[in-house]
């Protein structure tokens, strides 16, 4: 597990010790950066690891929404990461923050969903077709896009996620309280 640790400025990685109940801290993979929402994924005998990175960019303080960095290794888990060289490989506030973890259809190919921040954090999640994955090359574009369900008051959704039997998701939902409460 990845836990969010941007305040520490590190990319913590925990292991299951009592699952679900216990983690372990097992190492740093990334120092000196606030990043939030890392996933690692294993694609071409490759790790991947994409995370969303506050800072300035030409002098101006960008926040997490804005951009999308990527970084390889041959082992893991490492704190040797090789920036992708096209880095920031996605920019904006509509595509860039990542909304779960990197997942392959049947047939293969792979996906990496996004939140779409533009007008709220998470207001809609991009399903991003990936197109191409290399060390020199990055290419992706959107394939879906996943509203919040209305029924269930959710106005914005942080993440999606699917295993083989569950499909999870990290819903904010606004429920007006009447005047009696």
């Amino acid at each position: 597990m990845i836990p969010e640790s941007h305040e520490n400025k590190t990319i913590d990685l925990y292991k299951a010790g009592d699952f679900p109940n216990t983690w372990k801290f097992e190492t740093t993979l990334i120092r000196d950066v606030d990043a939030v929402d890392s996933v690692v994924f294993f694609h071409d005998a490759k790790w991947w690891l994409f995370t969303s990175i506050k800072g300035k960019k030409m002098k101006v303080e960008t926040s997490h929404n804005d951009n999308l960095y990527l970084f390889y290794a041959d082992a893991f888990p490492t704190d040797k990461w090789t920036p992708h060289p096209q880095n920031p490989i996605c920019a904006g506030v509509t595509n860039s923050r990542m909304a779960g973890a990197v997942f392959c259809d049947d047939s293969e190919k792979i996906y990496r969903p996004a939140q779409n921040c533009l007008k709220d954090y998470g207001k809609e999640t991009n399903i991003n077709k990936i197109l191409e994955l290399t060390k020199t090359s990055y290419k992706e574009r959107i394939a879906a896009t996943v509203s919040p369900e209305k029924e269930m008051a959710a106005v914005c959704t942080h993440t999606l996620n699917f295993s083989e039997n569950y499909t999870v998701r990290d819903v904010k939902t606004r429920v007006w309280r009447g005047k009696d409460r």
